[in-house]
């Protein structure tokens, strides 16, 4: 059985709201020229910071808009994120990444 001894975040990346607003915004709105005023790479990197955040909630959302087709234009930085995660200390992080992991047919590491 894994032991898993490290989890993401800190006390110093609490996420509100309102950090994710525009994320929200673009994922949701089928306004086209709402989408062109929101900056794909600023969003992109923002969303890739927030897997470390201390909320399992937040790195839950991480997953589930990396996995659905997030505007990163790397994939291999998402599947980084993704590999990351699949170790989080919360049980429905881990196993959301792995599914996600699945999906995009990348093999996972062997654990020692």
């Amino acid at each position: 059985m894994m032991e898993v001894t490290q989890c993401y975040g800190s006390m110093d990346m609490a996420t509100r709201k309102a950090d994710i607003a525009d994320l929200i915004a673009m994922k949701c709105s089928i306004d086209a020229a709402k989408r062109a005023r929101i900056n794909p790479p600023d969003v992109s990197a923002r969303l890739l910071e927030l897997a470390h955040d201390e909320s399992a909630h937040v790195r839950l959302w991480v997953v589930r808009e990396l996995s659905d087709g997030a505007p990163i234009a790397d994939r291999r930085d998402v599947i980084d994120k993704l590999q990351m995660l699949s170790d989080d200390c919360d049980e429905r992080v881990r196993a959301l990444a792995r599914q996600a992991i699945a999906i995009f047919n990348v093999p996972q590491t062997a654990e020692a």
